[in-house]
């Protein structure tokens, strides 16, 4: 259900900028892979970067396990 939520926040924010003129140089979120998704289909201009904090919780908990 996070998920959805996510990508209908994401899709109004979309559909908002694009009825404002709005442009998006970046675009930072987590590492879900349906929101990377949505960006590479629907922001093809923009730069989709990970947020740094959710790379480093991978990482350790990889380790941990």
């Amino acid at each position: 259900m996070h998920i959805i939520i996510e990508l209908k926040g994401l899709t109004q924010c979309k559909n908002l900028l694009d009825s404002r003129g709005g442009e998006v140089a970046t675009i930072t979120t987590d590492l879900n892979r349906t929101v990377a998704k949505y960006i590479g289909e629907h922001w093809e201009d923009a730069e989709h970067q990970y947020d740094v904090l959710q790379i480093a919780k991978m990482i350790i908990i990889q380790h941990i396990l």
